[in-house]
């Protein structure tokens, strides 16, 4: 359920403050069959390895937004509480079954003004603002099953603080061209205290500045082109920070504990592209990249119920995404999108890994999980019949293969490539709204997700004999099936 109330002030045909109270409620339970061995999927994609796994979060969400004029300028602020509530259940193979509970409660707020100044006699926006937030983090997991009574494994509480200060400045050095330079100052502080065993309590503590500069050129009225470099940074979360140790690998969905310190992840990326807008609603966007990330945290699995995490001294995504749309008589529109992304290994490292004879991973192997192709076409049409608004659109959306998790040497076929259409209608008369939506329209087989890992269950149920569907404690490809074919439909209404 989600609501919205407001109020907004206007005066000379603009809006002078306005403010905005939401509350959003969700409440889901996921049961998803996950990662399958190869032999399974051929015999039936629909079969489920762990029966009874299950995912189950409750949220509430309540946020409170607005504006003002003051000082010359624009106030804006935001203030937010979160409370997500989860509860994930993983029935393991070897056992024991693990149950975790997560209780997340979180607030916090922002605050931001800007306004027009002289730099010399430079037009310039200047903005400046804050943000703050505290996150309560209560998490429990239970080792169940194996004909043993339940055990508590993990008892931790984590109180964590997010702080930053940031401005920046857009600067009119000519009337055609525009700099743009910020800076933003993060603090994090996770401290991390384990109520089984006060032994392993512990407090990370991360700060860093991390810069932006960029240009911005209007060639023409159609034309716009732009160069950018900043920095960005992102501190370790608490479950990374408890699950770094390959030695001591965290049973899923984690069990927590006293782990070296992870560094944090930051990154250096170089940016340019440009804008093109043309007659009848056509327009191109072309922008590459090429970000080298430091410290890059990833996730290793030795096997399928154990992981922990670990960095990744340097690794770089860089490529190229580009975007076109153009407009056609009686509505009809066409659009589309590609992007090319190299993510790779910068460093020798080896990762753990359920294969028995491990390569490491070298400069320039592509990061598993990740497929450098992606794109996407697409037709649709409006049209308007009196009071009543109707839309249609086809799309086809296509990915390369990518290789598996435990395969940071590329030496294994990757999971395949694959396409799939997708079907949106909506019609929308007066107040009133209806919507379809059909994913995976035709119904398609693929797989999202490859790793390496020990069949332990053998060969599938019904199989006729085991050694023709791989023997149990097998190495094994394993996958993820996607989703069948999905209809949502939506009926709304404004007051």
């Amino acid at each position: 359920m989600f609501a919205t109330v407001g109020h907004r002030s206007r005066s000379g045909g603009s809006d002078t403050s306005d403010i905005a109270f939401s509350v959003l409620y969700a409440r889901d339970r996921v049961a998803e069959a996950g990662s399958l061995p190869e032999s399974w999927i051929v015999s039936n994609p629909r079969l489920n390895y762990t029966p009874g796994d299950f995912f189950k979060p409750d949220l509430v969400h309540l946020a409170l937004r607005g504006f003002r004029a003051a000082w010359g300028g624009t106030l804006r602020g935001t203030l937010y509480f979160r409370r997500n509530d989860i509860e994930q259940f993983n029935v393991n193979v070897p056992p024991p079954s693990t149950d975790a509970f997560i209780d997340n409660k979180s607030a916090g707020g922002t605050a931001e003004w800007t306004r027009p100044v002289l730099v010399g006699s430079l037009p310039t926006a200047l903005t400046l603002g804050a943000e703050y937030a505290r996150q309560n983090v209560r998490f429990r997991l239970t080792n169940t099953g194996a004909g043993a009574p339940d055990s508590v494994a993990t008892l931790a509480v984590v109180h964590e603080d997010d702080a930053a200060a940031y401005a920046q400045a857009v600067v009119a050095i000519t009337p055609k061209l525009s700099a743009t330079a910020a800076l933003r100052e993060d603090y994090v502080r996770i401290p991390f205290r384990d109520e089984i065993d006060p032994a392993n309590n512990g407090t990370n503590t991360y700060d860093r500045l991390s810069p932006f500069v960029g240009l911005t050129l209007e060639v023409s009225d159609h034309l716009r082109g732009f160069v950018a470099y900043k920095s960005a940074f992102r501190a370790p979360a608490p479950l990374e920070l408890a699950c770094a140790s390959p030695d001591a690998p965290c049973s899923l969905p984690s069990a927590l504990g006293a782990d070296p310190a992870l560094a944090p992840v930051t990154t250096h990326d170089y940016e340019a592209g440009f804008d093109l807008d043309l007659p009848n609603r056509t327009s191109l966007d072309v922008d590459g990249f090429w970000t080298d990330v430091v410290n890059d945290i990833v996730f290793a699995s030795p096997n399928l119920t154990q992981v922990y995490f670990v960095n990744i001294p340097h690794s770089r995504r860089a490529g190229v995404e580009i975007t076109a749309q153009t407009a056609l008589p009686a509505g009809m529109r066409l659009f589309g999108s590609y992007s090319y992304v190299a993510s790779t290994f910068q460093s020798t490292i080896q990762i753990s890994t359920a294969d028995t004879n491990p390569v490491p991973a070298r400069p320039g192997d592509q990061i598993p999980s990740s497929p450098r192709h992606r794109g996407r076409v697409g037709a649709g049409i409006t049209r308007a019949m009196g009071p009543l608004a109707v839309d249609a659109q086809l799309d086809v959306r296509a990915y390369s293969g990518q290789y598996l998790r435990g395969d940071e040497a590329n030496r294994r076929t990757p999971v395949p490539g694959y396409a799939i259409a997708g079907l949106h209608l909506r019609a929308q008369y007066a107040r009133y709204q209806i919507q379809l939506e059909v994913d995976n329209l035709f119904n398609r087989q693929y797989d999202t997700f490859g790793i390496i890992a020990e069949n332990s269950l053998g060969a599938p149920p019904g199989s006729p004999s085991p050694n023709e569907s791989g023997d149990e404690g097998e190495l094994a490809n394993f996958f993820t099936p996607g989703l069948p074919r999905r209809i949502v439909l939506s009926i709304g209404a404004t007051f």
